[in-house]
């Protein structure tokens, strides 16, 4: 797999504010298992690629489109600037630009020396603009914030993904099911590979204080925790050079802290028939290999949110971190810091700079000192055991029935770095 045996991989800065984009796309695309789902049904993918486009331009709109509406007129655009496309296309493109370059560097007789010298590099402006097109807060051009970067990658491709499943799932049956991506986006029981890595599910809960009645407030689906940060800890708008002096523990367990629901802000008890003191609780309904943390402050390695569980379960080793250089979201610039497991099992960090062009080998140490601005998590074991549902068609003639390959579409819609 690339990102096991060539992990200085980098993704060039194409000049517009977009270390953000790529920040969050180094971190993301990491996570072994989700590439090697994505890879692994390229070619289904690629045979129905016109699905794709077509469902992911009926529910946005292009940039020239959403420029026009803001500035009431219309603009001369050359059609090139807004090519019908997909984000889950475009992740596959990107990921098999990838595979390609690894496969050539990996050629000849210096195989070995190239694993250990070479820098891939892929430049993914297209897949950076069709990010800012599936979110409709972000402009090209302008930094944007990393985190909401984030989200708004997760859930476009997993309501892509759940669109895609559905249709192969009925395509030979009387009522094949072609969702729209606001359909998609509303059945938080289907599953993607996006999902089972990366989806948590947070739940809230009351407890009265007179009879121990316990209600069910609010079930959230979220593709992180934006924890709590006490305003004492760092002063977020000015640089002080200041170390935060709360840790990422801290953090969380001021997240999940119960809350007092007293005089004004008392809770109708059903079971009581009247207002009563208690106490409100969060927890999470489900605990995700992959946990993203949106935080600001020091970071431990080991995180274990097992008390905040509603099950016991296997604790979080740190493997990306995402800092931000500056006094506001839509200034400075963003790096990435990726944890690289090697086969054999021995682990190194990695800085991912696209301002310098340069990957350099850094020490845990060193990481864990810097202000995180975003950090992932990961259950090695349950990461390994992630069994997403498969993207394939039910057979119309009987269980031979095969899929025409095509990775040679992908391959040529690549554009290659010279």
């Amino acid at each position: 797999m690339l990102l096991q045996e060539f992990p200085k991989f980098l993704l060039e800065n194409v000049g517009k504010n977009d270390c953000y984009a790529n920040a969050t796309f180094q971190s993301v695309f990491r996570v072994i298992p989700l590439v090697k789902y994505l890879l692994k049904h390229g070619d289904y993918l690629t045979t129905h690629k016109t699905e794709l486009v077509k469902r992911y331009e009926d529910h946005h709109d292009t940039l020239t489109r959403r420029l026009e509406a803001e500035i009431s007129r219309t603009l001369e655009r050359s059609p090139r600037d807004d090519p019908q496309t997909a984000l889950l296309w475009e992740t596959l493109v990107l990921l098999s630009e990838a595979e390609q370059q690894k496969a050539k560097r990996g050629k000849g007789k210096g195989k070995k020396k190239a694993k250990e010298e070479h820098t891939l590099a892929v430049r993914a402006e297209s897949m950076y603009t069709t990010l800012v097109r599936s979110s409709v807060d972000s402009v090209i051009g302008r930094m944007e914030d990393a985190h909401a970067a984030r989200e708004c990658l997760l859930e476009n491709l997993h309501c892509e993904l759940v669109a895609a499943s559905e249709l192969a799932r009925t395509r030979h049956t009387d009522a094949p099911r072609d969702l729209t991506l606001q359909q998609a986006g509303t059945d938080m029981s289907k599953r993607t590979a996006v999902s089972d890595i990366s989806r948590g599910e947070l739940k809230s809960t009351v407890t009265c204080d007179e009879c121990g009645h316990v209600s069910i407030t609010d079930r959230e689906a979220t593709w992180s925790l934006s924890v709590q940060i006490p305003a004492a800890v760092v002063d977020l708008t000015e640089e002080t050079g200041q170390q935060p002096s709360a840790d990422g523990r801290e953090c969380v367990q001021s997240f999940f802290k119960p809350e007092e629901l007293k005089g004004r802000e008392q809770y109708f008890c059903e079971r009581c028939g009247h207002k009563c003191n208690a106490t409100k609780r969060l927890s999470m309904a489900t605990v995700p290999p992959a946990l993203c943390n949106e935080t600001h402050v020091l970071l431990p390695e080991e995180l274990d949110v097992s008390p905040y569980a509603q099950k016991q379960t296997e604790g979080h080793i740190l493997t990306s971190v995402i800092e931000h250089r500056g006094s506001s979201l839509h200034s400075g610039h963003y790096v990435e810091y990726h944890r690289h497991i090697a086969p054999n099992g021995q682990s190194k960090w990695l800085v991912f700079d696209d301002q310098v062009n340069i990957i350099e080998e850094v020490s845990l140490d060193f990481v864990l000192q810097h202000q995180a601005y975003m950090a992932t998590y990961v259950q090695p074991n349950a990461l390994a055991a992630v069994s997403p549902p498969e993207l394939a068609e039910a057979p119309a003639d009987g269980p031979d029935a095969a899929q025409p390959a095509a990775s040679k579409k992908v391959a040529n819609r690549c554009q290659h770095i010279p």
